[in-house]
């Protein structure tokens, strides 16, 4: 049974242009992970997505993952250079 569903749970990817106003400004990349555990499955979710505007470019990255026990997530994001995080955990 373990086998089987390790071979159900591929990664998804998946990848996006973003625009503005009809204009590409940047893309987003989100890749979904599946992993099979004796507790419960755990799904994790990363998103990298870079913005490119007028004066200002954006990079944001983001992972989070959830099981029977809870959520957490961590996402970290760049404007012009400077960098700031936030993390979280249910509880």
């Amino acid at each position: 049974m373990f086998l089987l569903s390790l071979a159900l749970a591929a990664d998804t990817q998946l990848v996006y242009d973003l625009t503005v106003a009809g204009q590409r400004v940047g893309t987003r990349e989100v890749t979904v992970r599946f992993y099979p555990r004796a507790s419960g499955e755990r799904r994790v979710v990363e998103s990298y997505t870079k913005v490119a505007l007028v004066n200002t470019e954006l990079e944001a990255r983001s992972s989070g993952q959830s099981g029977p026990r809870g959520a957490t997530f961590s996402t970290s994001a760049a404007t012009n250079g400077a960098t700031t995080q936030v993390q979280g955990v249910e509880q």
